[in-house]
């Protein structure tokens, strides 16, 4: 497997809103690539996640990266929702505040995507054994397809 691969698996951080307002999760499936000749990051989330409001609201989305070191900290913000508490501040990290979106001092590095297109999976084509694994409660992703409009390093 491509470096790439491993970078998503350790654990990363959708994040999308304003400072003022925004939601972070934990992700481990996203996809780099080129679409419509631009750099482009996938994701994919599921509707009862709190971020995909967020995500359906705002225009920008970032990705954050991190050591592993914040397996802790990522396992965290992916298993309690910020519907119902700060989760961010629960695990002391910092926010840091980009021309187009949010990231986290924490993070060694941080894409921001514009998205381009979002369509939700279509249930019908999933494989019955996919679905008897990751949808036995309907809770079918919807893919956002963000170009990459910046990127940034260190912020420690």
């Amino acid at each position: 497997m491509n470096s790439l691969y491993h970078v998503i698996k350790e654990g990363a951080l959708l994040t999308s809103g304003t400072v003022d307002n925004f939601n972070t999760m934990t992700i481990n499936w996203g996809m780099f690539g080129s679409l419509w000749n631009e750099s482009t990051f996938i994701c994919f989330v599921r509707p009862s996640t709190y971020t995909r409001e967020f995500l359906d609201e705002n225009e920008y989305f970032s990705i954050s990266f991190f050591l592993p070191a914040y397996r802790q900290e990522l396992s965290y913000l992916g298993t309690h929702s910020g519907r119902d508490i700060d989760k961010v501040k629960d695990v002391n990290f910092n926010v840091v505040k980009l021309e187009r979106g949010i990231t986290f001092k924490e993070a060694y590095q941080t894409i921001v995507c514009k998205k381009i297109a979002v369509q939700n999976l279509d249930e019908d084509s999933i494989p019955e054994d996919i679905k008897e694994i990751y949808y036995k409660n309907n809770d079918i992703h919807k893919m956002y397809i963000g170009k990459i409009v910046d990127i940034y390093e260190d912020y420690q």
